[in-house]
């Protein structure tokens, strides 16, 4: 009963369109799925925190839209055009996961895009691509310009110029401050704003293209430098640290923060893996996968897969101690993410010809008995296209 249940309330909310009375229909959608209470049982109380539940995650998501206080994108909320990114359709749309009320595929300078509100991309373009938490906005980048373009609200936000072209953009948990690296002529640099577009900061002038990752509390980011050394700036402060360097990692390539505390994985594309803990001096675990360009995913606050070359390792942090847990993939993993309850992942895939697909699959479960990947469905075919493919789950 309770798989059926969360099918029919994600069935529900699924058909959900933007609106401003979209907290009220949220919690009419999600009581008019559930059957209906017996007699003398506990499930109205059920019903009533679910509804409740439900009200008050569609209510934040509105409270952002609408500003709420915060330094948000919000300066053309009413307009009714379409997005400004999209495109007519040259290749097949991306198909939004079950639960899922937006998600994003991009790479080779093209995003594609699908969102409860109906908002498509289907290669689009676009050299750097990011959602807001809750999906209302997007960012998208192309040569001197960075802008905000709605997702879950019809609209423009703010249009930012760059001096060069934005490659990488991370937006805080938060909403307010956006995080995004700039190739110029003299080296990638990485800038760090408000989420609204305004009070632009230079954070450092020498850095790898790779995406920052951003603390759970928004408070700091890490990004690697252009030596491959990891940093964390404190976005409060404008301080800059950097992390020891272990386990045999010199030249990182990616980066994710855990979805709560201080934890930092760190890859680099020999397999090498360092997890720090950067607000405390707990011991840094050392792990050692298959070789490839790695793309990181936090499952739990401490547990997180590291997806490279056919393979996807789950680490499981226990004390001073992590178990490790490999499943094979059935093509090179290009790209990760992890779905917001962390049951399911989605994979981009890279065939020997060198086209990608994406897929829905079932996290594998950690255990020394050794269990096949499990494939729920294909989401895209993005055709041929080299390097990262970048995930995005919401």
């Amino acid at each position: 009963m309770p798989d059926e249940l969360e099918e029919r309330l994600e069935r529900a909310l699924g058909e959900l369109g933007p609106g401003a009375d979209v907290t009220e229909r949220a919690r009419s959608a999600a009581l008019g799925a559930l059957p209906p209470a017996r007699a003398r049982s506990k499930r109205p109380l059920v019903l009533v925190a679910a509804a409740c539940a439900v009200a008050f995650v569609f209510g934040g998501v509105t409270l952002a839209a609408t500003g709420g206080g915060l330094p948000l994108v919000g300066d053309e909320p009413h307009h009714r055009h379409p997005p400004a990114q999209e495109t007519p359709a040259r290749h097949p749309a991306i198909v939004l996961p079950r639960g899922a009320i937006a998600f994003a595929a991009a790479a080779d300078g093209r995003v594609w895009l699908s969102a409860s509100s109906g908002t498509r991309l289907a290669g689009a373009s676009a050299t750097a691509y990011e959602l807001s938490p809750g999906a209302v906005w997007s960012v998208v980048g192309s040569e001197d310009t960075i802008r905000a373009v709605g997702v879950q609200q019809r609209g423009r936000g703010f249009v930012h110029r760059v001096a060069g072209t934005p490659v990488a953009a991370a937006w805080a948990p938060a909403g307010i401050r956006i995080a995004y690296v700039v190739r110029t002529p003299h080296g990638h640099r990485l800038y760090d704003m408000y989420g609204n577009g305004a009070h632009d900061f230079a954070v450092a002038g020498r850095v790898a293209p790779v995406e920052p990752s951003w603390r759970w509390d928004s408070l700091a980011f890490a990004y690697v430098a252009a030596g491959g050394r990891v940093m964390v700036h404190n976005a409060i402060a404008g301080s800059t640290s950097a992390v020891a360097r272990a386990c045999g990692v010199r030249d990182a390539a990616a980066i994710a923060f855990a979805p709560f505390g201080g934890l930092l994985a760190i890859a680099d594309a020999a397999g090498r893996v360092e997890i720090v803990d950067t607000l405390h001096r707990s011991p840094t675990h050392c792990e050692r996968g298959q070789p490839g360009a790695p793309a990181l995913a936090w499952v739990r606050p401490r547990q997180v897969i590291v997806g490279s070359g056919r393979a996807i390792t789950r680490y499981d942090l226990h004390g001073r101690f992590a178990g490790a847990d490999v499943t094979n993939t059935p093509a090179t993993v290009a790209g990760l993410a992890a779905g917001m309850d962390g049951r399911r992942l989605a994979l981009a895939l890279r065939e020997a010809d060198g086209s990608v697909r994406v897929v829905e699959a079932r996290t594998p479960r950690f255990s020394e008995a050794s269990h096949p990947l499990r494939l729920y469905r294909a989401l895209a075919h993005l055709g041929r296209v080299t390097g990262p493919v970048r995930l995005t789950w919401q």
